[in-house]
């Protein structure tokens, strides 16, 4: 998971604390902000005002910030007059909370000496540098009101941060609320900052305050691309949905942080791809365990992907279909006033997708997906015997799981040559939820020649099958590019139109290729 021991746990009486740093940042107006911290939720449960501080702090790395692409992020802070060197190491845990391992050690200089941090941090941080020098890269001065809150039990700190960050002359203002974790269920911090937005119309920040820094330094958030989860044949079920879970919440949030960074093709795709493969992943678990709240999480992130499918459309007309058409253009078609059309068409669906992303709905999504794994809800409101079933090995219904679908596959693609558009459609749909099925659920079965087979077979098939969606939504595109536009735009997208179907032979011979390519291997389970 990662190479660091946890830190110690910090403790209250007579109230388990958690082992990591775990928090929720909820961004808003100054005036939202300041609604929420007066607000009954929170003043019904302080201990009291709390405490004003303020801190002033330096976040360290190579030019090339490498710590940062190790996930470490070495700062020395400044309160009154003490200076504490932190380091921290953000954690792959399951139920994708914002959790970091967090090593401090009081110093008395400003400098950053790796020597003076305790010994796992130390090591950590020299091995991630190389040899490289360390440069002060970002700066924060944070003016910090924090009050301790006691939620039922559990032991939260509210922290109200305002102030500057600020990279190479360049610098951006900070209004946020850290709600942390010190001891008790990280339900009941969940649950607080569902409130929050709830009634305050807050949102969930992805950013720390080190990485909206670097990001004025030019240093974007990467995209997150899909993981497999880390099953084990000997798994309960259970636990298993739990790892599947928390893998599609991970690669959610690590591409909301992405998008909140900065909207850009790519992140505009892998957003869109981990919000679908969501969706799919809990239709898959309703077939296990045909719990309410996985309709629910699935109709959230459905929503929520609609949002930025015109833009991802676009991108894709744009890159692919209108690029790969000019260069062989023999009928000296004139595509600029097309692509003009296509482009603003695109900033329009940019302006639509920023909103959904910053608006309460990817909010609601990421903290009933943290709810859901912190709580396994799933259990809630299962029948006895499908609730038996969780202690069961996850083996043997991931097996049922995938025969169900490779069947309901094989029985859609019979008369494949003659199929209608809307059942080839519902075909390419169930394709690719085996597809999805088959990567999470692989590492349940050892690996032989056999999953290889099958994976390349079922790839195959998936992709021949997309290209001939791509085709099939084209028309639709530029109609909706073109309705009402000059006879030379109509021309243009006459034209695509028909280069494009000059390849739907092709498609449709590869398509029955990748068919006879599926039938023909032995499932792996």
């Amino acid at each position: 998971m990662n190479d660091l021991a946890f830190p110690g746990p910090r403790t209250e009486q007579g109230i388990a604390p958690p082992p990591i740093e775990v928090e929720i940042k909820l961004t808003g107006s100054a005036e939202a902000i300041a609604g929420a911290i007066r607000s009954p939720a929170i003043a019904s449960r302080a201990r009291n005002r709390g405490v004003f501080r303020r801190l002033e702090a330096t976040y360290f790395d190579a030019p090339d910030h490498r710590l940062r692409r190790a996930g470490l992020t070495y700062r020395i802070r400044r309160s009154g007059g003490r200076l504490t060197a932190t380091v921290k190491q953000e954690l792959d845990i399951p139920e994708a909370l914002a959790g970091r391992a967090e090593w401090e050690a009081s110093v008395e200089s400003a400098a950053p000496d790796p020597a003076l941090l305790p010994q796992d941090a130390a090591d950590a941080v020299r091995k991630a540098l190389a040899g490289a020098p360390l440069f002060a890269s970002v700066a924060t001065r944070i003016r910090r009101h924090a009050i301790r809150l006691d939620v039922d039990g559990a032991l939260l700190e509210l922290a109200h941060d305002e102030g500057l960050i600020a990279a190479e002359g360049r610098s951006t203002t900070l209004h946020e609320i850290e709600l942390e974790l010190l001891a008790g269920g990280a339900e009941h911090l969940i649950g607080l900052a569902r409130d929050l937005v709830e009634t305050h119309g807050l949102c969930v920040g992805h950013m720390s305050k080190a990485e909206r820094g670097f990001l004025l330094l030019g240093s974007g958030v990467p995209i997150v691309k899909a993981e497999r989860p880390a099953l084990d044949p000997a798994m309960k079920l259970d636990d298993a949905i739990a790892t599947v879970l928390g893998a599609a919440a991970r690669h959610v949030a690590g591409n909301l942080k992405a998008a909140e960074a900065g909207l850009q093709v790519e992140v505009i795709h892998q957003t869109r791809v981990s919000l679908r493969r969501l969706r799919s992943i809990c239709g898959l678990m309703r077939r296990i365990a045909p719990a309410p709240v996985f309709r629910r999480l699935a109709d959230e992130g459905k929503a929520l992907a609609g949002a930025l499918g015109r833009a991802r459309d676009i991108d894709v007309f744009l890159a692919e279909s209108l690029a790969t058409a000019e260069p062989n253009d023999a009928a000296r078609i004139d595509f600029a006033g097309l692509k003009a059309v296509a482009e603003a068409e695109r900033r329009t669906a940019y302006e639509g997708a920023r909103a959904a992303l910053d608006g309460p709905s990817a909010s609601r999504l990421h903290l009933a997906l943290l709810d859901t794994l912190v709580r396994r809800s799933w259990r809630e409101d299962l029948p006895p015997v499908e609730g038996a079933r969780l202690n069961e090995a996850a083996a043997g219904a991931a097996a049922d799981l995938l025969d169900r679908l490779a069947k309901q596959v094989r029985r859609r693609g019979r008369r494949l040559k003659t199929l209608p558009a809307p059942e080839r459609h519902e075909l390419r749909i169930t394709v690719k939820k085996l597809n999805y099925a088959v990567d999470l659920l692989a590492n349940l079965f050892e690996g032989s020649g056999k999953l290889r087979r099958y994976q390349n077979a079922l790839a195959g098939l998936q992709q021949a099958l997309g290209r001939a969606n791509d085709s099939a939504v084209l028309p639709q595109l530029l109609d909706s590019l073109t309705t009402g536009a000059a006879p030379d735009l109509v021309r243009a997208a006459a034209y695509l139109e028909g280069w494009r179907a000059r390849d739907d032979h092709d498609t449709e011979q590869d398509i029955r290729k990748a068919w006879r390519r599926f039938r023909s291997v032995e499932p792996f389970w």
